[in-house]
């Protein structure tokens, strides 16, 4: 197995990826929503973790990987959802045909 991509054993995290649908509200607006366009399993990295204080708040710009089997179709307007969080996809690496890295920023 290609030294990048974590051992088997650590893809045990629930994942779903959501795509963006534009809808018209009655009003002629348009409204986001999102469907699930994939559920399967990840092993997540965090790649990095910065915390930086402004205005007296403490803000943390959190990185994670999630390693993925490959499926294609995966895009940057879509998000991956974990354990109730939201994370904006940054980019996409594929590794030979089977993995996937999808790099992310947690959505604040």
């Amino acid at each position: 197995m290609n030294k990048n991509i974590p051992n088997i054993s650590a893809f045990y995290h629930s994942i779903n990826i959501e795509s963006p649908t534009l809808t018209k509200q009655s009003n002629g607006e348009d409204v986001k929503s999102w469907g699930v366009f994939l559920s399967t399993m990840a092993a997540i990295q965090v790649n990095k973790v910065n915390e930086k204080a402004e205005n007296n708040m403490l803000y943390s710009d959190d990185t994670f990987n999630f390693y993925i089997r490959t499926k294609t179709g995966i895009n940057r307007k879509m998000r991956v959802v974990y354990n109730s969080d939201y994370y904006n996809i940054v980019g996409i690496i594929t590794i030979g045909r089977r993995y996937q890295i999808i790099k992310t920023k947690l959505v604040e």
